[in-house]
């Protein structure tokens, strides 16, 4: 495939299965405006759109059928759609791409003044709802190949080959790496091309500020801008981090494979390359995954301690009680949860009454999913490939950060079919807290809560082991796992996190590799970094650029935390009927910190 081909796959094919419209609707709807590269940029509550740069409106009723043009000139109307941005007084046409049932991509014209503007769409007439727009100079977003801002980075070498892990980029590699939004141009956009290395952005590949040699707009496609740049030496990995700072506003984060001359990309922690490399990458591998950890990460990592609690619940109310119901309640904090607390007590009172229940012991069962706890789970996925590329790339390399939409152990929709597959009827674990089963909750998931009141770093230090008997999936195995007592040693002198500076973190007790990072779920956004670096050196300094991607986050809504690497080599371990297995350990060293 050609660079040219590729990258308008990407630019006119941005992910057409959307959301589709399940009522009748009389006129169009938007609901989401976003970069077309991108999506929403991290730490970005609103719809920040660039002068110049091409935009994917989000909705139903945008269009009938798939229309799309790529020629010039580009037209104001594509299948019978339109859209108009109103700004500093004055109404503009944006250039159309394509439109869809639940998507409508266009180009924001450079001429359109920074600021504040409302975004309507209109079809076969028909004006739909008008949505509030941020529009300023620039604002850089990184196609990714899975083209939802997320991954492998669109980078191609100059003969238009894709880096892979493969094939990756190596220092001196003179590097293409394709976007939209680095600012407006001059002449008139609709009628042809208008390349020109006009526009001087910051790249950072690593931590590393790199050699930018072009940035401006492509020679093959209308909306799309290239940078050029030289792949820097002393960082490798298949998931580099990789990130544009432009008028003040970080892209999103996306990873390119490097690596030494003629070898393949490898990492000391993370994926490992036998995953990567595997036969079986993009077709099947049958994964194990054992877990310790706080209840609350364990349930964002997709182990379902919500089910064993329903379930609990329901047979001591003699009433359904749902996941969903209880989810509510996981979800919320401090004075929010005592509230959604008193709510769900109050519904279920009179059978409470009724069945002599104490109120308490439901109070104490819910409050049990802040608890620390053990869970694991084999399944047999189909695509995970594109789990390894996704979920890898939120895991950098050691020396490096990374800065993601969303908490990084959150599940997301990888679009892999999964089977889950039986490891037996129970799992004993044996350790610093006694011996403990893992019940069987479900086919292959097993979990058991192994409570609170633990001084210092999660669960206390020592050596976990797992044992099972095997069942009809999975074979007999024992899996150990070293806790350690990790110590963040500065938190105390930490009053906040200074978006403007340098943040500096030294730890003591840790083995193999560290992360450090700090979540946010302020401002309408759900956003996070993560660092990597080696637990010998017991000290990261994160990035100035990394932090400036974080929103503003007050105290009671931000997070930071100090753990060991969830996925080092010593955790692995082995199993007839699995291809792959970890044993990792979620505890951490945390703290509520305000980011400013």
């Amino acid at each position: 495939m050609s660079a040219r081909t590729a990258v308008r796959v990407v630019a006119f094919g941005v992910s057409f299965v959307g959301i589709q419209s399940i009522l009748a609707q009389s006129s169009p709807f938007i609901y989401s405006v976003v970069n077309g590269a991108s999506g929403v940029m991290p730490g970005q509550a609103q719809s920040v759109i660039a002068q110049g740069s091409l935009f994917v409106c989000y909705g139903y009723g945008l269009g009938k059928t798939l229309q799309n043009e790529s020629g010039f000139p580009i037209p104001q109307t594509v299948g019978g759609t339109s859209i108009r941005i109103s700004a500093g007084g004055s109404t503009y046409n944006a250039l159309m791409i394509y439109s869809s049932e639940s998507q409508a991509a266009a180009i924001l014209p450079s001429a359109v003044p920074v600021g504040d503007g409302m975004l309507t769409a209109t079809v076969n007439g028909l004006s739909g709802n008008s949505i509030k727009i941020h529009i300023v100079n620039s604002a850089f977003g990184i196609f990714t190949g899975s083209s939802n801002g997320v991954g492998a980075g669109v980078i191609t070498a100059p003969d238009g080959r894709l880096y892979s892990f493969g094939q990756p980029a190596h220092p001196g590699d003179v590097a293409i790496m394709w976007g939209t939004g680095l600012g407006p141009v001059n002449g008139v956009e609709a009628s042809g091309l208008l390349p020109g290395n006009q526009f001087n952005p910051e790249l950072f590949v690593g931590s590393q500020r790199v050699n930018v040699e072009y940035a401006g707009r492509s020679g093959c496609c209308a909306g799309l801008d290239q940078i050029v740049f030289d792949v820097p030496n002393g960082i490798y990995g298949c998931f580099v981090p990789i990130a544009v700072r432009s008028n003040g506003i970080t892209s999103n984060f996306v990873s390119v494979p490097v690596a030494p001359p003629g070898q393949p990309c490898s990492d000391p922690v993370g994926f490992p390359s036998a995953l990567l490399s595997h036969p079986s990458g993009g077709g099947t591998l049958t994964i194990g995954t054992i877990a310790l950890g706080p209840i609350p990460i364990l349930q964002g990592a997709g182990f379902s301690f919500l089910r064993g609690l329903a379930d609990r619940l329901t047979q001591l109310l003699g009433t359904p009680v749902t996941e969903r119901e209880l989810s509510v309640i996981a979800r919320t904090h401090g004075a929010s949860r005592l509230r959604t607390l008193k709510q769900t007590i109050a519904k279920y009172g009179p059978l409470l009454k009724t069945r002599n229940i104490d109120p308490k012991s439901v109070v104490r069962e819910i409050g049990a999913l802040t608890n620390e706890g053990a869970a694991a789970g084999f399944t047999q996925l189909k695509g995970v490939g594109q789990v390894a590329a996704q979920f890898g790339s939120i895991l950098p390399p050691p020396g490096t950060c990374t800065v993601s939409s969303d908490w990084p152990l959150k599940s997301q929709t990888w679009r892999v079919a999964s089977l889950a597959r039986d490891a037996g009827s129970k799992l004993t674990m044996t350790g610093p807290l006694g011996n403990r089963t893992l019940t069987k909750i479900s086919n292959g998931e097993y979990q058991v809560n192994l409570g609170s009141g633990f001084a210092g770093f999660g669960v206390p230090a020592g050596t976990y082991s797992i044992t099972a008997s095997g069942g009809r999936d999975v074979g007999a195995f024992t899996a150990n796992l070293t806790a350690a007592d990790v110590q963040w040693t500065n938190k105390r002198d930490i009053a906040f996190i200074d978006r403007t500076a340098p943040l500096t973190i030294t730890w003591s007790g840790a083995s193999g590799y560290v992360l450090f990072g700090a979540s946010s779920s302020a401002t309408g956004t759900r956003s996070a970094f993560v660092c990597v670096e080696d637990a010998r050196k017991g000290v990261i300094v994160v990035p100035d650029f990394v932090l400036e991607a974080m929103p503003i986050t007050p105290l009671n809504k931000g997070t930071a935390f100090l753990a060991q690497h969830p996925l080092q080599s010593t955790n692995q371990f082995s199993a007839q009927g699995i291809d792959f297995g970890y044993y990792v350990n979620f505890s951490s060293d945390s703290t509520g910190m305000e980011i400013r």
